[in-house]
């Protein structure tokens, strides 16, 4: 037998990914052929190879054993290498296929090919070199169907996460005609999932002009994303505010992820009605009237009352939280238990008095009549209107000391 220099290629393992054993199931008719070639693929990476000497004998062991590629001789007994990997990929089998024949004919590689081999090599050449390269093979085809698997599986992922996602997906062509929406798209404009794929996005934008519906879209393609807040129009005529965000991608097609915020926009549209309603009353009413954020209770608007009622103006406490107008803690802490207490009574009105302290240090009794605008049934504000009742408070006082006495 000719001597084989044994010495490895040198092969980059790391950059490969063959940490783990590679199974590889060796097909070939010629018994020492196998045992020489099983001795030098073993030495030459994680190969662990096992041996067949015909098909039939290769199939029984792939019904027990798992393999992780094939190499196969194409003339055999029987049947050939190439009806053999005709059969696999007939009954659905992708494993890879390196067809390694003695038989150096063009149009057999071109065959093997066509009918979805991965690789075809020449058994004839100098050992080292043949063997080099089958190894490096091997680890190549191997790590690509590992890669894809990993891919496919990672797209699985996506495509379940997409369909089931509370999050409306569209999904666009160049044209910004829809090729995919989820159901979720479909909950948000009212549309059926039929109907939204016949649609294009002019179609649910909600201006006048359809072109200035493509303007997330225009500006999407050229620069391959696009965020921000835009107005679609739901089926039945009505404005569904959207906050957008979307990329290009690879194929030039384009990913929508739509998150609804037409309640907050909704709740933001009245808090300015209530503003600028209050604005309008700065200069006929003597009460104290602001709006404050919940939980943190911070202080977001008070009206030109504010300075005439607690001596503040409204740089002073705007930003600032509502306890600085308690005398102490403990009147802040007990107006909070009756807001909560009113909450959970799902009631929209807190009317109620408390001793409440000027900048000053005076302390008056006030009486505090408290609203709340919700989002998705949540208390996220509250307007309180404030009167200085000290003097009416007084005033009854005395006159029951005088019918008293």
């Amino acid at each position: 037998m000719t001597k084989v220099n044994l010495e490895p290629p040198t092969v980059d393992h790391k950059k490969s990914g063959e940490e783990d054993t590679i199974r590889v199931l060796h097909v070939d008719d010629e018994a020492d052929f196998l045992k020489t070639a099983k001795q030098i693929l073993e030495m030459q990476g994680p190969f662990q190879v096992d041996t067949a000497l015909s098909v039939k004998e290769a199939r029984e062991k792939m019904s027990k054993s798992e393999f992780d590629v094939i190499v196969s001789d194409y003339q055999m007994p029987i049947k050939d290498g190439l009806q053999f990997l005709k059969e696999l990929r007939n009954n659905g089998n992708n494993i890879p296929f390196i067809l390694f024949t003695g038989k150096g004919r063009e149009d057999i590689a071109i065959e093997a090919l066509n009918l979805g081999a991965d690789r075809y090599f020449n058994k004839i050449g100098k050992p080292e070199t043949v063997y080099g390269e089958l190894a490096h093979s091997i680890l190549q085809v191997v790590e690509k169907q590992k890669s894809e698997r990993m891919l496919e599986e990672s797209e699985e992922r996506f495509r379940l996460y997409v369909e089931n996602s509370p999050t409306a997906v569209f999904v666009a062509n160049t044209q910004a005609e829809y090729e995919y929406v989820n159901e979720a798209a479909s909950k948000l404009l009212g549309y059926s999932t039929k109907e939204l794929l016949k649609m294009s996005i002019p179609q649910v934008a909600f201006e006048q002009n359809p072109t200035q519906g493509l303007r997330g879209f225009v500006e999407l393609k050229k620069k391959g994303r696009f965020k921000g807040e835009l107005k679609l129009k739901h089926k039945n005529g009505e404005p569904v505010y959207v906050n957008l965000n979307s990329v290009k991608l690879p194929n030039g097609k384009l990913i929508a992820f739509c998150e609804d915020i037409t309640e907050r926009k909704k709740t933001e549209d009245a808090l300015r009605e209530s503003k600028d309603y209050l604005e309008k009353l700065n200069n006929s009413l003597e009460e104290s009237i602001f709006t404050v954020k919940m939980p943190e209770r911070v202080i977001e608007y008070v009206n030109s009352s504010m300075e005439k009622t607690f001596g503040y103006g409204p740089n002073e406490v705007i930003g600032k939280t509502t306890e600085m107008l308690y005398p102490n803690r403990a009147g802040f802490l007990e107006f909070g238990g009756k807001l909560r207490k009113v909450i959970k009574q799902r009631k929209n009105v807190l009317k109620t008095e408390h001793l409440l302290r000027k900048k000053n240090g005076r302390v008056f009794i006030s009486e505090i009549t408290t609203t709340f605008l919700k989002e998705n049934d949540k208390i996220v504000r509250v307007i309180s209107i404030v009167r200085d009742i000290t003097e009416r408070k007084q005033a009854d006082a005395a006159l029951r000391g005088s019918e008293e006495r």
